[in-house]
């Protein structure tokens, strides 16, 4: 329905508009008694054949303009596709890097130090790990290029900023007309980002001290590496409410949403042609 009033509001829908008034009009002189009393019968035959002819000639003219007009909207949407591909493809360029770099922190954050030095980045999608994996998040990242004394979790915090950030962007850049999938891939990763953002408990506890020597992190460290205490089943049960645990919890199933959504943002990717 909305297509069909698009095109009545459109050029070729007002033209076949007129002519299907005009081809009304002389369809209904053919079938009246317009020239009994003063046309003779071979006369008024003659006129409605000359009727019969331009009243169909007119509505083949409907459907003329109505396929020219089909036709070339289809060559328009046609071309916003293919420019619209190519702006997510030069958007995508970047993006790949922000995404490498985002899940290198990742695989840091989720992997105890001892075996960081694996390599887990030829396939990160597969890559799983425990709740205890996050006991190391405030140590070193290993990367000496990104500054060898920070720890991993302010480093993925960085890169989810700027990749978050970049979707914007993206988002804002481009309608996605032809690509809702898409968007929203995006709108749902920076929404789980924004909503689900555990950095000020998180990050907080590295300058905050527990007692007068044990760092808050290093706190959380050895809690989060007690496997006996079941924090994700205490979680389940509603019985997180308030404790120091609570945001490390929800990182550890949002970092994962995170994982998924960006490896359905890849494999959409593959689908563009």
């Amino acid at each position: 329905m909305d297509k069909f009033k698009r095109w009545l509001h459109s050029a070729a829908g007002k033209v076949s508009k007129a002519l299907i008034i005009v081809s009304a009009v002389l369809i209904c002189l053919i079938f009246s008694s317009y020239g009994e009393n003063f046309l003779s019968i071979e006369t008024a035959n003659t006129i409605n054949n000359i009727l019969i002819g331009v009243a169909t000639g007119l509505i083949v003219l409907v459907v003329t303009v109505s396929f020219v007009e089909y036709t070339f909207d289809k060559q328009d949407k046609e071309k916003e596709r293919r420019e619209e591909i190519l702006k997510i493809k030069r958007y995508d360029k970047y993006m790949r890097t922000l995404i490498q770099r985002f899940i290198m922190f990742y695989i840091s954050v989720t992997t105890r130090i001892e075996d960081r030095e694996s390599d887990r980045l030829d396939d990160p999608f597969n890559h799983k790990f425990n709740f205890s994996d996050l006991a190391d998040m405030y140590l070193t990242s290993m990367y000496i290029s990104e500054g060898f004394l920070e720890p991993s979790i302010v480093l993925f915090y960085r890169a989810e900023e700027n990749l978050r950030a970049y979707m914007l962007r993206m988002l804002e850049s481009i309608e996605f007309r032809y690509s809702e999938e898409l968007e929203k891939i995006l709108i749902e990763f920076v929404t789980k980002s924004a909503d689900l953002d555990m950095r000020g408990n998180i990050l907080g506890a590295i300058q905050t001290r527990s007692g007068k020597k044990e760092k808050l992190s290093e706190r959380v460290s050895s809690m989060i590496s007690d496997k006996n205490s079941d924090w994700l089943g205490k979680y389940a049960r509603g019985e997180l409410s308030g404790n120091l645990m609570l945001p490390y919890v929800i990182f550890y199933y949002n970092v994962q949403d995170q994982i998924r959504l960006l490896k359905k943002y890849l494999d959409y990717l593959k689908t563009l042609d």
